[in-house]
């Protein structure tokens, strides 16, 4: 939804270290038409704003943080 659907994104959600989180694994090259994702700091920001809203819709009162690996 954040990302319309130019970028494939897999996602997990669960519980099993006390708390619930969330990991996420995004292609960042687009299918359509095989540019490549370069996201801002910004970005991924409202990005966890934007999953934290998903996360309170759905009654589960979290909040995302961010680990990036390269």
């Amino acid at each position: 939804q954040y990302y319309g659907d130019n970028h494939q994104i897999v996602y997990a959600v669960h519980e099993d270290k006390g708390h619930v989180h969330a990991h996420f694994v995004m292609n960042t090259v687009r299918y359509t038409d095989g540019k490549k994702y370069r996201g801002t700091k910004k970005d991924l920001y409202d990005f966890t704003k934007h999953g934290t809203r998903v996360l309170h819709n759905a009654g589960i009162k979290s909040s995302l943080a961010y680990i990036t690996s390269r």
